[in-house]
Parts: structure tokens; C-alpha cells; sequence
């Protein structure tokens, strides 16, 4: 199969132990990954001598973590949490960046209980600008998710807090399987955002009755090809990272308990997008 240098994946939805997946990511030809968790546990919330273990284990083996994917202001961070505990891992993950020579955090933008639409957006902004200017004396990007929290609603939240916070060091990650949960398009969200789209996250879904059930990328209602057709006829230059979400679903805490197959599952799926990338990309005569 022709190689497509820039897909990789998040690798903790192939297994848990980081072992497993280096294996996983090199037994796919992808000398790199997205790092999210090791052995169930967020990175930014390992002890410490795991944490320089885990580094020293990618920095041995070659492995380049372009991305490291940060629990700040997701599903788990409503706006009205202590807002150190996301300096804290912001810190943390900046150390770990350093050292691998990691360029971009991915964040969300806080969920919402109590407040009102304007509080909401306020407080929400000023964290976010705060966790940019931190970023951004070590020259680090936080991607932005299209996913959990205020600025993930619509393009048009999204744009507000970029012209708000008007920083070099905050961008925009895009998920095409997201619309789907938060209730737009996806093809008209990312054409909307188009110019601050930094990375991009592969999954495909459906509606059910039961709620969103994630596909095979291409056989979902997500218009993940089209979105993938539009992205390569700009000339994207960035990464493909797929999180398929078939085996492990972190929001919903749902995952795979047979590791054979949660893996095989995975490298399907990464061998399908990759091969998508690769057919549309040939398509749209773009070149990486």
C-alpha cells in the first residue's frame, strides 16, 4: 500500500501500554503517534518517574508525537472547575513537549452548567487566552477541538474566541466526525474555519435513536470524504490523526476489554484511512 507520511493516530484507542502502542504504530510503517493516555491514565496525570519513563521509551525508539491530546477544558473540566488543575497539566505537557520536540496541545473550552451564555464566554476566553500566552513563551500551539465546550458549538464561537484571544499560539484542530454530536454540518464548519485549521482528526458516524455510533471512516453520515476532499484541495501540509473511536470511547468510558481485537480494529482502520488519503489525495493532485 502507498505510505501516506502524515496519517498517524492517537495511539491509546490501539492499546493502553505505550509498548503495545509503538508496536502498533510501527507495525503500520507510522514512526509517530498522538499521544492521549498510557495504560488508561491522561499523560498529564502519570506519576512522575512514569511520565520520564514513557518519553525516554518514544525518544529511544525514533517515535515523533507531532500532537500530545490534553484533558484542558474537556468533557471532564466544566467551566466552573479549578482552573489550576489545567495550568498544571498545561505545564506539564510543555515539559513533556520540550522534550520530544512536540509543537502543538490539543484543548477543549470548558463544558457549562450554571452560567449564563455571556458568563460562559467570558470566562471560557480568559482561560483560554491565559493558557495561550503560557503556551506561547515556549513556542508551543494549543489546538483548539471542535468538541466539549463553548467554542466548540458553532464556526462562528470558534472564530470569536480566535479574533478574541488574536494569537499566533492558539489554532484549530478539526474533527470530522464531531457535527454529528453538537448538531451541524460538518463540511460547512470546517469551510467556515478553514484558515486557522492547524490538524485533523479522522472519524466517521451516524445518528441513531440510541445517540451517535461511530463507523468505518467513509461509511458514516459525518461527510467525512467530503471534508477530506475539501482539505486536500487546499494543499494541507499538516497531519491526518485518526481516532476511530470503535474500540475506545474515552467520554463515554468504553473500551475494547480484548486487546487482539481493540488492535486489529484499530490497524483496519488506520489502513483504510490511510488508503482514503492516499486514493483522494491522488484525486485532488495535491502532494504532501
Amino acid at each position: 500500500m502507498p505510505q501516506v507520511s502524515k496519517v498517524t493516530g492517537i495511539s491509546d484507542e490501539a492499546a493502553a501500554s505505550l509498548d503495545q502502542q509503538i508496536a502498533c504504530h510501527l507495525a503500520l510503517g507510522w514512526p509517530h503517534l498522538e499521544l492521549r493516555s498510557i495504560s488508561g491514565l491522561p499523560i498529564g496525570r502519570l506519576p512522575a518517574n512514569d511520565l520520564e519513563a514513557a518519553v525516554d521509551k518514544l525518544l529511544v525508539n525514533s517515535i515523533a508525537v507531532p500532537v500530545l491530546a490534553s484533558q484542558i477544558g474537556n468533557w471532564g473540566r466544566q467551566i466552573e472547575g479549578d482552573f489550576e488543575e489545567d495550568i498544571k497539566e498545561l505545564n506539564i505537557l510543555l515539559e513533556i513537549a520540550d522534550r520530544l520536540g512536540t509543537r502543538m496541545i490539543r484543548i477543549m473550552s470548558y463544558p457549562n452548567r450554571n452560567l449564563s451564555e455571556r458568563l460562559w464566554r467570558k470566562a471560557a476566553v480568559e482561560r483560554i487566552a491565559r493558557l495561550t500566552h503560557i503556551a506561547g513563551r515556549r513556542d508551543i500551539v494549543l489546538l483548539h477541538e471542535n468538541c466539549a465546550g463553548w467554542a466548540g458549538q458553532s464556526a462562528e464561537h470558534s472564530l470569536d474566541m480566535l479574533r478574541t484571544v488574536d494569537s499566533e499560539y492558539l489554532k484549530l484542530l478539526f474533527d470530522l466526525g464531531n457535527g454529528l454530536s453538537y448538531g451541524y454540518g460538518s463540511l460547512d464548519f470546517l469551510q467556515a474555519v478553514w484558515e486557522d485549521v492547524a490538524h485533523v482528526h479522522l472519524k466517521d458516524a451516524i445518528q441513531t435513536a440510541e445517540g451517535v455510533r461511530y463507523q468505518e471512516l467513509g461509511k458514516g453520515d459525518a461527510e467525512a470524504i467530503e471534508c477530506i476532499d475539501f482539505i486536500l484541495s487546499k494543499g494541507y501540509e499538516g497531519w491526518f490523526s485518526i481516532e476511530p473511536h470503535l474500540s475506545l470511547i474515552p467520554h463515554l468510558n468504553v473500551t475494547d476489554a480484548d486487546q487482539e481485537r481493540k488492535q486489529g480494529t484499530y490497524l483496519k482502520f488506520a489502513q483504510r484511512a490511510e488508503q482514503i488519503i492516499c486514493d483522494r489525495q491522488g484525486q485532488a493532485h495535491a502532494i504532501f
